[in-house]
């Protein structure tokens, strides 16, 4: 990638304005200032990086102002990305956490601990399942967990997992099997 050729700015100098522009763009939509440098530092290498492509110089010689606002925008879906990936993480790490401790309902509800017999025996058998869940074969229990405790579609596990949505019926129906069996006998044992 060779140097960008400018009519008039130093290379340099035309860095230095859209690190400024992405910079106050980012900070017009609400990012603090550690997210307002990372978002214009990738909004700056994003431009950089196609500096010579068509589209590129056709927004640079519109003149400065549109410019400027192409930069705006840039700098705008990159901190939207950045948020939502940030988002993403959040939910995953929440996710992970719903498998070791509470159960969904009950974060939903805000309620630390179950307050009424019926919330208490709901909560356990969750657990429980949960439990059972993380003691199946692999495959298994990626697709249960996914299915029965992050509540997704067979459709979004099948784009997840990248297997087809056959497969993740098949592993569904292996765990709900072997589940059954296991609580059935944990029933058993419990009533006896």
């Amino acid at each position: 990638m060779g140097k960008p050729r400018h009519t008039g700015d130093r290379p340099e100098l035309e860095l230095k304005r859209i690190l400024t522009v992405a910079r106050a763009a980012a900070l017009a939509v609400g990012a603090n200032d550690h997210e307002a440098d990372e978002v214009a530092q990738t909004t700056a290498v994003k431009l950089w990086s196609k500096w010579q492509t068509e589209h590129i110089r056709r927004a640079r010689r519109r003149g400065r102002e549109r410019w400027e606002g192409y930069v705006r925008r840039a700098a705008r879906n990159v901190h939207y990305d950045l948020v939502r990936s940030h988002q993403r993480r959040i939910d995953r790490q929440h996710r992970a956490a719903n498998l070791a401790c509470a159960s969904i309902e009950s974060l939903r509800l805000g309620l630390a601990v179950p307050a009424s017999p019926e919330q208490i025996e709901a909560h356990l058998g969750r657990s429980m399942i949960a439990e059972e869940i993380m003691r199946l074969p692999t495959r298994q229990r990626q697709v249960a967990a996914r299915i029965c405790l992050e509540e997704m579609t067979v459709s979004e596990v099948a784009l997840d997992l990248n297997i087809q949505p056959q497969s993740v019926r098949k592993h569904l129906r292996r765990a709900r099997r072997t589940l059954q069996v296991r609580l059935s006998e944990f029933d058993d044992h419990g009533r006896g």
